[in-house]
């Protein structure tokens, strides 16, 4: 038998340890993680959990609000790109495992429509490609895009000309690269990004304070900075990683010093770095963005899709229309 319903806290190390097993899972996933998201961007975390014969093998992340008279579920809010499905069972014989599929997913479309959702919106994490059922069950879909860099290669030999020369170029200048957990000059460098494109910053400092703690306390990802010979931060990074891989979370760099190639030459240096810590791949993101994607190309990343599966009422889909 096969059921789902919200999860309770003393279930969440359970919940934790699938989301650490599971091909699908992400740190994004993790409880810590959702709760503490929601926290500081004000909504409501929500975690669904899959049963069969009483046991947990699954389940689903999503924050929940209101928006424009809307109760939305979404897995997507501010930093956090993935959520939806997780399953402890993966593997087998294709028949089994795309009815096991079949039916967790079953149960989670009767649970958002028991539960007076107007939209919910789940974007998957990119291991998470069968999508079918969510389509079966009236629900839409898009496709998205994002990049894996593969570090058991040879970095220096598998990145581009172009930009070889650029991280040649910022290490002749006397760029350096610091390990240091500064939010308020990461959060200088992070607005300053926004603000070059004529884009409100999506979170306040007080949100990468406590996310930044977290990750630190947990050792979830780290923050380097690139500096000039003159001492002035150029560029910065947050990583965060898990079981699988590691995630190029957020960054930010000086509009006025992007020409030093510190961005490359730092990325760089994460990336060796992340390679002798025995990360085998990093999700650079990054390729829904053209711009992005045209430096993050550089590395030689590998373009992996992910699924975003959307179930909307009449009241959502006019005021989607009309907003």
């Amino acid at each position: 038998m096969m059921e789902a319903r919200e999860l309770n806290k003393d279930e969440y190390d359970t919940w934790d340890e699938i989301v650490d097993i599971s091909p699908y899972g992400t740190v994004f996933h993790k409880s810590q993680w959702v709760n503490n998201v929601a926290r500081l961007l004000n909504k409501t975390p929500k975690i669904y959990g899959i049963f069969l014969n009483g046991k947990l093998v699954g389940g689903c992340s999503f924050y929940v609000y209101s928006s424009k008279f809307v109760k939305v579920a979404s897995s997507k809010v501010a930093t956090t790109p993935y959520g939806g499905l997780v399953l402890k069972y993966t593997s087998g014989a294709t028949r089994k495992m795309e009815d096991l599929h079949k039916r967790a997913i079953n149960c989670l479309c009767e649970m958002f429509n028991s539960n007076g959702y107007d939209y919910v919106e789940l974007v998957n994490s990119p291991a998470f490609v069968d999508i079918r059922p969510f389509i079966h069950n009236g629900w839409r879909s898009s496709v998205y895009y994002t990049y894996y860099l593969n570090l058991t290669k040879d970095i220096d030999r598998s990145i581009s000309k172009k930009t070889r020369n650029v991280i040649r170029k910022a290490e002749k200048e006397g760029i350096t690269i610091r390990k240091m957990t500064d939010v308020e000059e990461f959060y200088k460098l992070y607005s300053m990004t926004y603000t070059r494109q004529g884009l409100n910053t999506p979170v306040n400092i007080e949100f990468f304070d406590e996310m930044i703690n977290l990750i630190k306390r947990e050792n979830m990802g780290k923050m380097w900075f690139a500096k000039t010979s003159t001492g002035e931060l150029a560029s910065a990074e947050v990583f965060v990683w898990d079981e699988k891989r590691a995630y190029r979370w957020v960054a930010g760099s000086h509009p006025s010093l992007r020409k030093t190639g510190a961005t490359s030459y730092l990325l760089y240096h994460i990336f060796n770095e992340l390679k002798e810590k025995d990360f085998t791949e990093v999700n650079l993101m990054g390729a829904n963005t053209p711009h992005l994607a045209i430096f993050l190309t550089g590395f030689n990343p590998k373009l992996v899709p992910y699924f975003s599966v959307k179930k909307t009422n009449l009241l959502a889909n006019i005021l989607e229309k009309v907003y």
